[in-house]
């Protein structure tokens, strides 16, 4: 069955574009539809990736787009140290090799293979273990690491050394990583056993690596 949808903007907007913000589907996918000609407007098909939907016309998505763009697939893995979450470097271990059948937990009715285009939302560093989301859906990782994402990701990161009041503050004001500006996140100062001292990261930046440079540089 198509989904049909009118768009109610005050302006034409590029239809990739409105169907990204109306989380149908990431632009590369909608232009992926466009192209095998599965989106049309008022009853023409678009063909141009470009063309612009004008205020009241109405978009419609045929049955096949909707299939394809629900059969995206969407992993949630609790990644041991040891795996990589992108591609993998020298004899490096890709996350991916997790995919098993022996180590899923509960049903699932398809089970991840070599056609899944399953990229990393965010990423957990070798050294670090976790959550980790593997999708080939563009819209789950727009919600979450795109650049107006909300969504707070937390860290327990363990440092040699001591938490010092003013190594707290830097890590709340903010600081760099790869020449890039990090979000301020909500540092607290947890438990110290052995030389060793926790602290608890809250914030929007996606890198668990953020965390290890953070004290680093604090």
């Amino acid at each position: 069955m198509s989904t049909t949808r009118t768009y109610q903007g005050e302006a034409p907007v590029r239809v990739n574009k409105w169907l990204a913000q109306e989380g149908v589907c990431s632009r590369r996918e909608a232009e992926a539809l466009i192209e095998s000609g599965l989106v049309s407007i008022n009853g023409e098909k678009v063909t141009s990736p470009g063309h612009k939907i004008a205020p009241g016309e109405t978009l419609t998505l045929q049955e096949k787009a909707a299939r394809r763009l629900d059969a995206k697939l969407t992993v949630l893995v609790n990644k041991p140290t040891g795996y990589v979450s992108a591609t993998p470097e020298g004899d490096q271990v890709p996350a991916v090799r997790l995919l098993t059948r022996k180590a899923l937990q509960g049903e699932s009715g398809v089970m991840p293979s070599r056609r899944h285009k399953l990229a990393p939302v965010g990423r957990l560093d070798q050294d670090s273990h976790g959550l980790l989301i593997l999708s080939e859906d563009g819209v789950v990782a727009k919600a979450v690491i795109g650049p107006d994402s909300r969504m707070e990701k937390e860290y327990e990161v363990r440092v040699r050394g001591e938490v010092t009041p003013a190594r707290l503050a830097r890590l709340r004001h903010g600081l760099s990583l790869d020449g890039r500006r990090l979000k301020a996140a909500d540092v607290t100062a947890m438990r110290a056993v052995a030389g060793c001292a926790s602290c608890f990261a809250r914030g929007v930046t996606g890198r668990s690596g953020a965390c290890a440079t953070w004290w680093a540089s604090a």
